[in-house]
């Protein structure tokens, strides 16, 4: 089950992200550079100022536990940026993923954009599954996040 998160709610995203991240980025980015920017990202403060500014946070629930999240952003006068779309590694393979993402294509329409977008370290395996949706590498670009760390994304785009 989709469920849209409310402010109060916001710390199950960061719990998520902290179960999720050392299982999915261990082989991507150094220890340090995922603490940095589980901190960086998942502050209950910076949470709260993404809600406050119209973001949406969603969580998918299965069997009672909270199992994937995603966090939608509207960018600009056509696009819906995908910022967190992220499954716990125990459900992958279940089309969560494929299900969040249809959604967030539905929900771009429903807000009349025409694009979704979205950023992904580009030696991470999720590359494949975007594409396989439909999602082209439309930019690569190394973003200096602070700390002397960099997020080396590719950036995707779909049209919906």
């Amino acid at each position: 089950m989709l469920k849209i998160l409310s402010r109060p709610e916001l710390t199950i995203i960061r719990d998520l992200a902290h179960a999720i991240w050392p299982l999915v980025y261990s082989k991507m980015i150094s220890r340090e550079q995922m603490d940095y920017m589980l901190e960086w990202m998942y502050h209950p403060d910076v949470l709260a100022s993404k809600f406050d500014k119209g973001d949406s946070f969603y969580i998918m629930e299965r069997a009672g536990m909270n199992v994937a999240y995603l966090h939608l952003e509207p960018a600009g006068e056509f696009a819906v940026k995908v910022q967190k779309l992220y499954v716990h590694p125990d459900h992958h393979g279940q089309g969560i993923g494929r299900e969040l993402m249809l959604f967030a294509v539905n929900f771009a329409r429903e807000q009349g954009r025409s694009l979704l977008e979205l950023q992904v370290n580009r030696t991470n395996p999720a590359v494949a599954f975007y594409r396989k949706l439909g999602f082209e590498i439309v930019d690569e670009q190394d973003f200096d996040i602070g700390n002397g760390y960099f997020m080396n994304d590719y950036v995707m785009q779909l049209e919906v």
